[in-house]
């Protein structure tokens, strides 16, 4: 059965044809497949034909051109990772391929994800009833076997490795009675043996295509690449997230959470360096990354300045341990959970547009006109842009 997304009734309809199907489909169930499906290829079609930038207010300048995305955000209120699953469903899956399966989102992920030759076994695993982390495991385990050209040995591993993903899930859902640490224990240390393992192979096999020319490359397979290698860092960076602290600075942990820290502002009229600040905040993590960028995107709506900072001092926290003066992170951080709502919100979105947050430009494009702050839409208004 052909697994691709091939033309359908969806590409002669126009874009309000095409989001009424959207908004009818995302009122079903979640896990209805098919309604998935349907809502994924209305969207992917209104990309496919340009359908959805006319929805879109028009800029002028420099103002950045809005994503696919903030359109999905705008129209169905659908957060960006949920409408790159939805594009990527519509796009590179069939109807008939996922018709019956009664597959989540989430699952549907996985299986557009994985090559041509394991789909048949994602799509089976997860009808089974497999968790999309556990599908996930299963498909980058394979990854390496596939590569040198052993199919079945790949197919052998990812359902190995699948199952007992799973398995493992389903016993840390059921209640333990605690027992006391031990000094060998180790999260999960036989699964980052297997981890290294991969990586390694992995990192030598894209050392070995640097020698190959560039016509006989996988374009869609580097991508594929580079697209696992921040999952990697951001899965690592939870993973190092969960470990305790030094014993030094175990000392007292309340169970109250901590309270808000002072931070030095600048002294008045005194610029702010910033460059320092960007070169830090570009270092971040992915994970790190996308807190920051909520942050300033709280800032910028005007959210309470415990808010603001609870989002913002893990990456206050990276930037500093990444090379940012310590004295600088701090006025940085006092301007931006400063009480007065505009200027911190002026300057959230200066510092934005400095590092070029997507995340932001994406949240700035979905704003209605009732929902842009007052400051914003009277700036707006006065350089006469939308």
């Amino acid at each position: 059965m052909d697994q691709r997304a091939t033309h359908t009734e969806h590409d002669s309809l126009d874009l309000d044809q095409l989001k009424a199907i959207v908004h009818d489909r995302l009122r079903q169930q979640r896990a209805v497949s098919e309604a998935i499906w349907d809502a994924g290829r209305a969207m992917y079609e209104a990309d496919r034909r340009g359908l959805w930038p006319q929805d879109m207010p028009q800029g002028g300048g420099r103002r950045k051109k809005p994503t696919r995305e903030a359109w999905a955000f705008r129209a169905f209120k659908i957060r960006v990772r949920q409408a790159r699953k939805y594009f990527g469903v519509g796009e590179h899956l069939g109807r008939e391929y996922v018709a019956g399966t009664g597959l989540c989102l989430d699952r549907m992920e996985q299986l557009y994800l994985a090559p041509v030759e394991l789909r048949d076994l994602v799509r089976d695993l997860g009808v089974e009833g497999l968790s999309p982390r556990a599908l996930r495991r299963g498909r980058l385990a394979a990854m390496p076997l596939l590569a040198e050209g052993r199919v079945q040995d790949a197919l052998g591993e990812a359902e190995r490795v699948a199952r007992r993903c799973d398995a493992r899930e389903d016993r840390q859902e059921q209640p333990k009675a605690p027992r006391p640490p031990r000094d060998d224990d180790q999260d999960d240390g036989p699964d980052a043996e297997t981890a290294c393992a991969l990586a390694d192979a992995a990192l030598l096999h894209v050392e070995s295509m640097k020698t190959l020319p560039a016509d006989m490359l996988d374009r869609a397979r580097l991508e594929y690449l580079a697209r696992i290698g921040e999952e990697l860092a951001q899965g690592c960076r939870q993973l190092l997230d969960r470990q305790p602290e030094p014993e030094d600075r175990q000392e007292t942990a309340a169970a109250a959470p901590p309270p808000r820290q002072v931070y030095e502002r600048p002294a008045p009229n005194m610029p702010i360096a910033i460059l320092p600040l960007l070169a830090a905040a570009r270092a971040l993590a992915p994970a790190a990354r996308e807190r920051l960028e909520q942050g300033l995107c709280a800032a910028v709506a005007g959210k309470p300045a415990e808010e603001v900072e609870a989002l913002l001092r893990r990456p206050y926290e990276d930037m500093v341990r990444a090379g940012a003066p310590a004295e600088l992170a701090g006025n940085w951080m006092a301007l931006l959970t400063d009480e007065d709502r505009e200027g911190r919100g002026r300057f959230a979105l200066w510092f934005g547009r400095k590092m070029e947050s997507s995340a932001l430009s994406a949240y700035l494009a979905s704003l209605s006109d009732d929902e842009v702050p007052p400051w914003l839409r009277r700036d707006r208004e006065s350089s006469g842009a939308p």
